[in-house]
């Protein structure tokens, strides 16, 4: 009921109204306005600033030319000043401005960002006018919304002769929150024709309903070019060649009209907060159903996967298989026995961190969907799992799940190990050769001719963390001596790491049961990290889950077998999924292309040591992470992370590469039209007002002791600055929206359905063995050091 009544006032406010008390309304911050403030003077005087939001129909307008003219006995008189609107929509008209009463503000020009298409429109705005009331103090600040209502009601107040009516007990307010559907006693269907030419004065709540609506049909096909008076007229000539008998208000074609004005008046999500987007769509088909209008299809390419008949969406969904070759997935490579034991210890002994504390499974926990819950891991120093973990060092990006890592391409967000072109690794040791030819032969193993598996980049990647200070490696102790190697110098680490694994004769033992032709003393740490690869392999094979048996289903002999595999919704979401192209990243069986796209997402946490030098605004040195630009040195790169594969998806919570999202509706969300809008949420930052005046998103996807913990890096947690909010706005280019023939717009529709269906079908990624119950079998009940096993969480 509190958010139907605060689009009732908004709509109230924003057609004509204002405020006359600085508390009501922030004022624009000078770093976002075009034309700056003059300050200075006498403080005497009384300085009225007067903030002007000139927000239409399709969003921020910019370039956009508004002048404040004064009003005289009812009519527009002289000009007072004048401004640009800059990017967001605002014009700054300065302050120390000497004028007081009814006034005019009228807008013209610019061009607007149309948010369902994420592209800037190059047609020129059609001009608005909005009638206000300034009546100033000392240090007022009025801040007024230009819109196509507030159009609508300066041609209401015209029509009296008089703009003074627009503003205070005048009822045009009324009609105008009338014609979007906000009235809720109108009732359509008891009008005639006569109802739409009374006098404004005799016109009841059902008339002044449908006055209302056909002003802006006969404005809307009118260009707004012409006086109220003849916009009159022509509807009134429409209407006794339309209406039969008087017995129907809208004929069909008048019934268009209306439904194409509709249409294009009461795409609100601009200027309203999308917290109340649900609310504006039902308003809308409100209005939609209770006129019965006729609105015609737009220009917006959107998806049938939700209202189309079942049976149709099954089957265009079984033609996406086919038609992008959808295979089964590869099932895992073989792993021995004795090569599990080895590897199950190793990735749960802590012997492999510097101060012996933590363990690779430490962060990617069987209880933990193969993660650890939270948005940043706490590497070495720390104790206890999941949320419970207390200490230790902040790692700098979220803990990537296991699920199935011998399908993929590459290794870590940044893809820092991957095979290059002429197929040969590329890891973080390239610099320092220390991945030697003895440890490739081991990645890269055959059983016909070493005796043995090797596991290629998996095996490769578990060589790393062990040297990462923050993860495991930790800093200089008395009992740390991995911790005084060099940064870089991984040969020393990986040497001490199997020194201290030689003075365990349980280990000799299990290394060479799982190398069988190899002495331990000829062992390198590749073996180790081998052994580990082929754990996480065999331990973490989860890949059965109902789209794979659907993909198989269907492989099989081109037909869909068993229509019970998927739920209806899962169907429609998979459709959706397609439809709307979310496999152009998440390509293929695996549901990913290993690809590196930008990903334009709040920033936390200690970041990787990039953006210094202040460039990004105050409190970003270091802080930042470049993502991919970090391997490859481009540019081009900046603030690219890889794809990431959805096997479990539901189970490996939080999302993004900071662990930014809590659950799978907040994530998939941010690729929901219009992005801007979802970017700057979850940063808190109000374009109405220019400023991060509202209270971000961050605070409810992120759990209150990794805020409290983050502050450490940021006073706010997080980075608000709105120089680092350009930069990510930024990278929504044409380069990483999705074309037409790519995909239909995700979010122009019903949003909520769209995210249920998509997300229902993420959940049919879930194998039931991937459950963390149905892991538990994976814990050792101890390790060959001896070292306390992590095997379960803190009730």
């Amino acid at each position: 009921m509190k958010t139907a009544l605060f689009i009732v006032l908004y709509f109230l406010t924003a057609c004509g109204g204002g405020s006359s008390s600085s508390d009501a309304v922030s004022a624009v911050p000078d770093s976002d306005l075009d034309n700056g403030s003059p300050s200075g003077g006498d403080s005497n005087p009384p300085i009225y600033a007067l903030n002007i939001s000139t927000t239409f129909f399709k969003g921020p307008v910019k370039g956009a030319d508004c002048v404040l003219f004064s009003v005289n006995d009812g009519e527009k008189a002289d000009p007072v000043t004048s401004s640009l609107t800059g990017d967001l929509g605002v014009a700054h008209f300065g302050e120390a401005i000497d004028y007081d009463g009814i006034a005019l503000i009228e807008c013209s020009g610019g061009v607007y960002f149309d948010e369902a298409t994420d592209r800037e429109s190059t047609d020129p705005t059609p001009p608005m006018r909005s009638v206000v009331s300034i009546e100033p103090e000392s240090g007022s600040s009025f801040h007024f919304v230009v819109t196509p209502l507030t159009e609508i009601a300066t041609q209401l107040a015209q029509a009296t002769g008089s703009l003074d009516t627009a503003v205070g007990e005048s009822g045009f307010n009324a009609k105008v929150a009338a014609a979007f559907g906000l009235q809720a006693d109108v009732d359509v269907t008891t009008l005639v024709p006569r109802d739409l030419l009374l006098e404004p004065s005799e016109i009841d709540d059902s008339a002044e309903y449908a006055f209302v609506l056909a002003v802006i049909s006969a404005s809307n096909e009118n260009d707004r070019e012409i006086g109220l008076d003849e916009l009159l007229e022509l509807l009134a000539a429409g209407l006794a060649a339309e209406l039969e008998d008087g017995n129907t208000l809208f004929s069909a074609s008048i019934r268009e009209e209306l439904g194409a004005a509709t249409l294009t008046y009461t795409d609100l999500s601009a200027w309203l907060s999308f917290t109340q987007r649900d609310i504006i769509e039902d308003l809308l088909l409100n209005l939609v159903q209770r006129a019965e209008l006729i609105v015609p299809e737009t220009n917006v390419d959107t998806t049938d996967s939700i209202d189309q008949p079942f049976s149709q969406t099954n089957a265009e969904l079984v033609d996406f298989v086919i038609s992008k070759n959808l295979q089964p997935v590869a099932p895992a490579p073989n792993v021995s026995d004795t090569m599990y034991m080895l590897g199950q210890a190793l990735a749960f002994d802590k012997i492999l961190s510097g101060n012996r504390d933590i363990s690779c499974l430490s962060c990617h926990h069987p209880l933990l969907g193969s993660g650890d819950a939270r948005s940043l891991p706490l590497g070495t120093g720390g104790s206890n799992l999941g949320r419970d973990r207390v200490g230790g060092k902040v790692v700098a990006r979220h803990a990537m799940p296991l699920f199935n890592l011998d399908l993929f391409e590459n290794m870590f967000w940044d893809g820092r190990i991957q095979m290059d072109e002429n197929g040969a690794l590329r890891t973080p040791a390239d610099q320092s050769g220390d991945i030697d030819q003895r440890m490739l032969d081991v990645f890269f193993a055959r059983p016909e001719v070493d005796g043995f598996q090797g596991y290629g980049l998996v095996a490769a990647q578990a060589m790393f963390p062990v040297a990462n200070r923050a993860e495991m490696r930790g800093e200089v102790t008395a009992d740390n001596e991995l911790a005084a190697f060099e940064d870089g110098d991984f040969a020393g680490i990986w040497n001490a790491l199997m020194g201290r694994l030689g003075a365990i004769p349980e280990y000799v033992t299990l290394f060479e049961a799982a190398y069988p032709d190899v002495g331990f003393d000829e062992m390198t740490f590749a073996h180790a990290a081998n052994a580990i690869a082929a754990f996480e392999i065999r331990g973490f094979d989860k890949r059965d889950n109902p789209w794979q048996r659907f993909i198989r289903d269907i492989s099989a002999d081109g037909v869909l077998n068993d229509p019970d595999v998927l739920t209806e919704a899962q169907i429609r979401g998979a459709h959706f999924f397609y439809d709307t192209g979310c496999d152009v990243c998440h390509a293929g069986s695996v549901m990913s292309d290993f690809d590196f796209h930008n990903l334009p997402l709040a920033q936390f946490g200690p970041g990787k040591g990039d953006g210094a030098n202040g460039e990004f605004g105050l409190g970003t040195d270091g802080r930042l992470d470049f993502g991919r630009e970090r391997v490859t040195g481009q540019l081009a790169h900046r603030y690219q992370f890889r794809t990431q594969p959805l096997f479990n998806v539901e189970l490996t919570a939080p999302y993004g590469h900071l662990g930014q999202f809590s659950d799978l509706s907040s994530h998939v969300q941010i690729y929901a039209t219009p992005r801007q809008f979802w970017i700057a949420n979850y940063m808190g930052y109000n374009t109405a007002t220019a400023a991060f005046d509202q209270t971000p998103d961050y605070v409810s996807q992120v759990s209150a002791s990794e805020q409290a913990l983050f502050t450490q890096f940021n006073p706010e947690g997080l980075i608000r600055t709105d120089e680092y909010r350009q930069i990510i706005i930024g990278l929504l280019d044409d380069h990483d929206t999705l074309s037409q023939e790519e995909g239909k717009v995700f979010g122009a529709g019903n949003l909520t359905s769209e995210i249920e269906i998509l997300v229902a079908f993420l959940r049919a990624q879930t194998d039931p063995a991937a459950e963390p119950e149905n892991l538990r079998s994976l814990i050792p009940e101890s390790v060959p050091s001896g070292l306390p096993v992590e095997s379960g969480l803190i009730e």
